[in-house]
């Protein structure tokens, strides 16, 4: 009960005209995590701005109920690639099988990174028609999108995954997503039960000859 009120003042503070306060309270209604406010937060999807929207869709996911799913589905048609992204990855969290439709057209967008999390939340739905998008991804040109690649196609752990993240991390310049994908790799390779790589050791420095004078 408690909870529920706090829930009413926080979707009143949606009218203020401080978008600062608005973002707070879309922020902290995600934080309680009653689902009778999803209504609320759903008609916060049309606020004119952007953060807004994106602060919505991370809410939506963040309360997990399936009754998110249209309001988040129809935010992967956002004019925003941000709002597109955080819908995209709350689909993930709730992880329905009843957005795999709007996700699946997802996998389609012109934004790389949006494309991913799709893949990424139909592959935590048990829907793996994404998993061709998340190994295109390992070669894109941003160090974000070729890290949640990796994270996609690790969820999987199968063979054909394990070869593309292989040949992913041999090229991989980015430490971060280097630490990504070893981690990835070990997982993937226990899931298969197959041996970590022996590591080649290091060619030895002939010492120095003595010159004489």
């Amino acid at each position: 009960i408690a909870y529920a009120s706090a829930a009413g003042s926080l979707i009143g503070a949606f009218k203020d005209g401080s978008a600062p306060v608005r973002h707070t309270a879309i922020r902290a209604l995600g934080k309680l995590r009653v689902v009778g406010s999803v209504g609320a937060l759903a008609s916060a999807l049309s606020d004119p701005d952007p953060v807004a929207r994106k602060t919505v869709a991370s809410a939506i996911g963040e309360i997990g109920a399936k009754e998110g799913v249209p309001a988040l589905s129809t935010a992967l048609s956002d004019l925003d690639a941000g709002v597109r992204n955080e819908a995209a990855k709350s689909l993930g969290l709730i992880a329905d099988a009843s957005a795999r439709p709007a996700l699946t057209g997802a996998l389609k967008d012109a934004d790389a990174g949006v494309r991913v999390q799709a893949a990424t939340a139909l592959a935590k739905s048990g829907d793996l028609s994404g998993l061709p998008v998340a190994y295109a991804a390992l070669k894109s040109s941003d160090a974000a999108v070729r890290q949640q690649a990796a994270t996609t196609i690790g969820l999987v752990g199968d063979a054909k995954g394990l070869a593309a993240l292989v040949a992913a991390r041999a090229i991989e310049k980015n430490t971060g997503v280097q630490v990504l994908m070893d981690f990835t790799l070990a997982q993937t390779r226990a899931r298969l039960g197959l041996p970590a790589p022996v590591k080649k050791a290091a060619a030895k420095t002939p010492p120095a000859k003595k010159v004489t004078r």
